[in-house]
């Protein structure tokens, strides 16, 4: 007979677990495909006067080692917070080289918000789920100034005619529309369907406490931000032992050339990709790569 007792406890374990390791990507969200969402924003769980339901954040894409963002502590958090992105933003920015003024531009940090919101209805299959409490960690300014606009909408009495939209009993339905497949081309249009009371009691509970998670959740060590900023050559040389050593040795190649090379053949960022889903982007180069950048670099001696 099974302990009964036993199993119970295992299954308490294995629940805890993923709620620990599984979850996050349960309520981690963003609108990923074009189409038309139905969202209702809900407060932050930290803001005790009930008004400021986002945290804004600053965000530098496009490093050379990795495919994701990184949190600037500098710009969210304070200037007595140190950021090496930021640095090394400032040392190309001083540069007269086109590449680092371009990479410099791109390393740029970009404004994000952070919000609550429940997920009522989306194009994406098995994505709405109008129980599960979500966090949107990488809206873009352009739906937050949206929101700012319509509160700016008064009647003939220069009223307002919308309340806000994250209060729960006064708060709306709201119709999300993504446009565009590209960072490049991507449009977001927002606008009110109704109000839709939600029961404080219900999800009071499940809403987070939006600037706890910001600290706890997205940001990095300095040690993730300086390899992302400096791929280590350390895995080249793993990848591609005998002919790294082959062109080391014949001196036609530095580590300094491969680190450029992979700066220019670096990607262009998806900027509404959520920062706190990392793809694993370490600019490995292959034994291709490294026979054209021989190559190239004969040529142009």
């Amino acid at each position: 007979m099974r302990d009964k007792e036993k199993v119970l406890r295992m299954r308490e374990l294995m629940d805890k677990e993923l709620g620990e390791n599984g979850e996050r990507q349960n309520f981690i969200w963003s609108p990923r495909s074009p189409g038309q969402y139905m969202i209702r924003f809900l407060p932050n769980k930290g803001d005790p006067e009930g008004l400021r339901f986002w945290v804004r954040t600053f965000v530098h894409y496009g490093l050379p080692g990795a495919r994701r963002g990184f949190l600037c502590p500098r710009l969210t958090f304070g200037e007595d917070h140190h950021c090496p992105i930021c640095e090394e933003v400032a040392r190309l920015r001083r540069s007269t080289s086109e590449h680092d003024q371009e990479l410099a531009r791109r390393m740029t940090p970009i404004t994000r918000y952070v919000v609550n919101l429940l997920v009522i209805k989306s194009p994406v299959e098995g994505d709405a789920d109008p129980e599960r409490v979500r966090i949107w960690t990488n809206m873009p300014k352009s739906v937050f100034v949206q929101l700012r606009d319509l509160l700016s909408v008064c009647d003939e009495h220069d009223n307002p005619v919308y309340a806000p939209f994250h209060d729960w009993e006064e708060g709306y339905l709201m119709n999300l529309k993504r446009e565009g497949e590209s960072w490049s081309d991507t449009r977001y249009s927002l606008s009110p369907i109704k109000q839709l009371p939600i029961d404080p009691n219900v999800f009071g509970d499940r809403i987070f406490d939006l600037d706890r998670f910001v600290r706890e959740k997205l940001t990095s060590s300095e040690e993730e931000m300086m390899n992302a900023l400096n791929p280590p050559i350390e895995d080249v040389i793993e990848e591609d032992e005998e002919i790294m050593a082959e062109i080391e040795e014949s001196g036609e190649i530095t580590a300094e050339d491969i680190m450029r090379e992979q700066e220019k053949s670096a990607f262009e960022p998806d900027l509404d990709q959520a920062i706190d889903e990392p793809i694993d982007g370490t600019n490995v180069i292959d034994v291709n790569f490294l026979n054209n950048l021989k190559n190239k670099l004969a040529g142009e001696s």
